[in-house]
């Protein structure tokens, strides 16, 4: 008995949309406004990740539902239960049958019981984990499934290892919708804009047809012969006496090398961007620095 597809739901929900038949046409109304309903009427089991060691369960059995699957269990057992089943495991071996047969040797498998509820939320070991849920009825060793959740996936909870990305500022923005080079500064970044969008109200074509994004050269004017583009990248490096020191910088995990070094790259935008750093010790003992660093382009 596993969910109902989507489209079905879909179907449900009209059903259940104002005026609920000619003869209630204002029944289930407060103030005047009509509340949403309690269920739709459909075995349903979704995730949704609250963070990366977290995820909201929440779900619909009906009544028939729950019998249908208390029929199947097998007679003489124990008292059935509402169970919501959980398995979990890292990212990189999360398989598409996950939530469904034996457990692999690295997936975690919590079980909880639920009769009486709709929602639970979810604490998983650590950051990173592909996880599916699915809630039935429990008599014993036996397991009745009524609704399967999809996978969801939990982002790594720690900054990116890619040190050779490329960034996109906030002038690089602008820039792309006054269609002029990504680097652009203030001033002429904000000419550009003005002058863009003069030539888009005075043109015949009007602003249903023509938009600030659209090349200079559609607007009457010469395309640009030559551009220069200037980006700029803060790299925060520096060492720790005890290789076994956690270091986070803006509240974000680095790494810390076995000789207690580390590094932190990232884009410098236009402005003040202050880098809290902190090192914990195995001691306990904390320290404490905050780089502020100001980009001025002129």
């Amino acid at each position: 008995m596993d969910s109902t597809p989507w489209a079905s739901v879909d179907a449900q929900e009209t059903i259940h949309r104002p005026p609920h038949g000619a003869a209630g046409a204002m029944a289930g109304t407060v103030d005047g406004r009509y509340e949403l309903p309690a269920g739709y009427g459909v075995e349903r089991l979704g995730l949704l990740v609250r963070d990366p060691r977290c995820v909201f369960a929440f779900w619909e059995v009906t009544a028939g539902g729950w019998e249908a699957a208390v029929r199947r269990l097998p007679p003489g057992g124990e008292p059935p239960r509402l169970v919501l089943q959980v398995r979990d495991r890292p990212h990189e071996s999360a398989r598409a049958t996950l939530g469904r047969g034996t457990p692999g040797v690295d997936e975690c498998v919590r079980e909880y019981t639920v009769a009486g509820a709709d929602r639970w939320y979810v604490h998983l070991d650590g950051p990173g984990r592909a996880v599916a849920a699915v809630i039935g009825a429990r008599s014993g060793s036996a397991f009745v499934p009524i609704a399967r959740s999809p996978t969801v996936h939990t982002p790594p909870g720690t900054v990116c290892p890619q040190e050779a990305g490329e960034w996109l500022t906030i002038h690089a923005i602008y820039g792309r919708l006054a269609g002029g080079p990504a680097g652009a500064t203030s001033p002429g970044l904000w000419a550009r804009l003005a002058l863009s969008r003069d030539d888009a109200v005075s043109s015949p074509s009007s602003w249903g047809q023509a938009s600030w994004g659209e090349p200079a050269a559609r607007h009457g004017r010469a395309p640009v012969d030559a551009a220069l583009v200037i980006d700029t990248e803060l790299i925060v490096y520096g060492r720790v006496s005890d290789g076994a020191a956690r270091v986070s910088i803006n509240g974000q995990p680095v790494t810390v090398r076995s000789d207690g070094s580390f590094g932190f790259r990232c884009a410098l935008p236009e402005g003040t961007l202050v880098l809290p750093v902190e090192a914990r010790f195995p001691g306990g003992q904390r320290r404490f620095a905050t780089p502020v660093v100001t980009r001025e382009t002129y």
